[in-house]
């Protein structure tokens, strides 16, 4: 289905409206929506359309993202700590200094994702596509730091 840019636009704020009332929006179309230091702790997000939004310094942590298109979305230095982004798409996400520590990435797509200073600290990466990952300073599941593109 085909919408314009202004349907588009009124399902946004019906979406984030939603998510302020009840810190839940399944599937919502979030498209380029601007979401920087949102607290979105614990939020049902599954299914939601994020692609190109802007979450910058939001909490996410424990959010359910499972299946989400996160596809070019700034997350710099969120919080993601413990959060359900079994498979999401995060090709080309800007994660730079972003806290994925506990984090389920199984299956996600990150493909060309930047995770310069990103802490990935027990993170599940089962399965995840790390091809053309950009890291540096990043702290790797075990623990220890990845410096392979500084």
């Amino acid at each position: 289905e085909i919408v314009t840019y202004e349907e588009a636009r009124n399902l946004t704020l019906e979406s984030l409206q939603k998510i302020t009332e009840e810190n839940s929006c399944s599937g919502c179309m979030l498209y380029d929506a601007d979401l920087r230091g949102w607290d979105l702790q614990g939020a049902n997000l599954k299914g939601a359309k994020l692609k190109y939004a802007s979450l910058n310094n939001a909490n996410l942590k424990e959010a359910n993202l499972k299946g989400v298109n996160l596809q070019g979305v700034q997350l710099k230095y969120a919080s993601l700590n413990n959060a359900n982004l079994k498979e999401v798409n995060l090709e080309r996400a800007d994660l730079k200094g972003a806290n994925l520590q506990g984090a389920n990435l199984n299956n996600a797509n990150l493909k060309e994702a930047n995770l310069k200073g990103a802490n990935l600290q027990g993170a599940n990466l089962y399965g995840a596509n790390l091809t053309d990952v950009k890291l540096c300073d990043t702290v790797m599941p075990n623990g220890v730091k990845d410096y392979s593109d500084c």
